[in-house]
């Protein structure tokens, strides 16, 4: 398994169908060439100081915009070092619209690229510093921001390493390949009686001064999050090996023990989402989380990876409680769905009102071709989402999707000829000379 990459505000609810069967009605006929100017303008942004363009109102004025901000709030610096020249007022009010559900102006799209001159970034002595020396992941950091060019709504958000927290749980862990490892310490299914979450875990202290020494270092430079956290039972399945793991999910003389360490892993799921965000920050009251997620509120980004291996009634039974109180626990979240033989599951998350997002990964060697019908289920079932696709996919998606509600990332290779080409093949293939 992997790690991340996370009150409820403005969930759509019961009638999200309704609402977007009568959406796509009323924009009938001028949702294709809206979105697709849409896209187009978050090309020209993403080319700023590349390519120019004159300035045009492609604001939706029939939108509602209800609760959405129009300016940043006060003490919050209106641009980042690493983004320069770029419009955060903006690129706020677009996310607070995304997690609404709704549109601004155009749908929500965060471009990066390399830098034509990259600068070396720090090579680590040791797994183990590359993960835990503050000084370190901040030199890491702010080289990588220096090596990319931020577009449309991408950002430069920092966060400690993700496999960090692969540990917080407990477990025997070790650094090796690049990451952290963990090897199950319980050997008996009645030894979850005596498990208690850790809040001194020493992964969760470097985890805590990582995350204050990247908040000391960012302002007026770049924001600094949370990288999403390991879900509890998929911390479970790590700490006792996935196979035991599964066969005592369906023992009842399990059972009471293990729903008393999954209270305990819950807990300290809670404490560790809580202490990172204390430790980072907000930047004027909106916070941020991997991979690129920004909300005015605190926002939980969790996976349950596990569940690939387990049956509708098993799920029912063990995960569906558990997201109904990590969706209540931080102000937004969105969670992480991994695979398609977990898509069995979505119509049981779909029915969570408190769920605000999901995120699906076809997982490798999927297009995102393949991945539609899913994009379609989460959009359908009132949900937002993000989508991580190629430059030329972009297109295929706005033709596909409702761009409200929806977060597209994407990555090109080059700034100047593939964000230029990837401008002039959409615009040729929709047939439009705005540029």
């Amino acid at each position: 398994m992997r790690g991340l990459r996370a009150d409820t505000h403005a969930v759509r609810g019961a009638t999200a169908d309704e609402k977007l069967t009568q959406r796509r009605k009323e924009r009938k006929g001028q949702v294709s060439s809206a979105a697709r100017l849409s896209v187009l303008a978050s090309l020209r942004e993403t080319g700023a100081g590349i390519f120019r363009a004159g300035a045009y109102n492609m604001r939706n004025e029939t939108s509602d915009k209800a609760g959405v901000p129009d300016a940043m709030p006060a003490g919050t610096s209106d641009s980042l070092l690493y983004k320069p020249d770029q419009d955060l007022a903006k690129v706020r009010e677009r996310y607070a619209a995304f997690w609404q559900g709704e549109l601004v102006d155009r749908v929500c799209l965060s471009i990066t690229a390399p830098r034509e001159r990259p600068i070396p970034e720090p090579e680590a002595e040791s797994d183990e510093q590359a993960h835990t020396d503050p000084a370190f992941v901040v030199r890491r950091w702010n080289a990588r921001f220096a090596n990319t060019y931020y577009g449309g709504e991408a950002l430069p958000m920092a966060w400690v390493p993700g496999q960090l927290l692969y540990a917080a749980y407990g477990g025997r862990a070790s650094f090796a390949s690049g990451t952290v490892w963990v090897d199950p310490t319980l050997t008996d299914g009645q030894q979850w009686a005596d498990y208690r979450f850790d809040p001194a875990n020493p992964f969760i202290g470097h985890t805590l001064r990582i995350t204050r020494a990247l908040a000391e270092d960012a302002p007026g430079k770049y924001l600094v999050g949370s990288s999403g956290i390991f879900g509890p039972m998929d911390a479970m399945a790590m700490l006792r090996g996935m196979c035991d793991f599964l066969m005592e999910l369906a023992l009842p003389e399990v059972e009471v023990p293990l729903r008393q360490a999954h209270r305990q892993c819950i807990e300290g799921f809670r404490h560790i989402s809580e202490a990172v965000y204390r430790a980072a920050g907000s930047n004027g009251g909106w916070f941020v989380n991997h991979p690129g997620l920004w909300a005015p509120g605190r926002i939980n980004n969790w996976s349950a990876d596990f569940i690939y291996n387990i049956g509708p009634r098993q799920f029912e039974r063990w995960v569906l409680p558990e997201m109904q109180v990590l969706a209540r626990m931080l102000e937004y979240n969105m969670y992480h769905l991994d695979g398609f033989r977990a898509v069995v599951h979505l119509p049981m998350m779909l029915a969570i009102p408190e769920l605000q997002g999901i995120q699906f990964t076809p997982g490798y060697g999927h297009t995102t071709a393949e991945a539609l019908p899913v994009y379609k289920q989460i959009q359908r079932g009132g949900k937002v989402q993000w989508i991580d696709c190629a430059p030329d996919e972009v297109e295929f998606v706005l033709r596909e999707l409702d761009p409200r509600g929806l977060l597209i990332f994407t990555q090109a290779p080059d700034i100047e000829r593939n964000f230029c080409a990837t401008r002039d093949q959409i615009a040729f293939r929709l047939e439009i000379s705005c540029f």
